[in-house]
């Protein structure tokens, strides 16, 4: 798993300006780029999802729909961690 920590703006998502911590597997961070160019709606949704689920988290497919990224958020932070899902997990 490869981590990376950066400050995305997601100025297009919100009226305001408001910079938010990304932290995580970098293919997650990869396909958030992703739908926040081409499905900007969806981004909308995984992060009011993630901030306000019961559990803080929301699941996520990457393009090719076999991928799969979990957004936890981390309230006292402000900040969202992408992990992947392992596709096939030990027994």
């Amino acid at each position: 798993m490869i981590l990376i920590t950066g400050y995305l703006n997601f100025t297009a998502v919100f009226d305001k300006i408001h910079l938010m911590k990304l932290s995580g597997n970098n293919e997650g961070l990869e396909e958030l780029k992703f739908i926040r160019e081409n499905k900007l709606f969806y981004l909308k949704y995984l992060l009011k999802e993630a901030q306000t689920g019961t559990y803080r988290t929301t699941e996520f497919k990457g393009q090719d729909g076999r991928k799969k990224f979990r957004l936890k958020y981390f309230p006292d932070k402000d900040e969202f961690v992408v992990e992947k899902i392992d596709e096939n997990p030990s027994s």
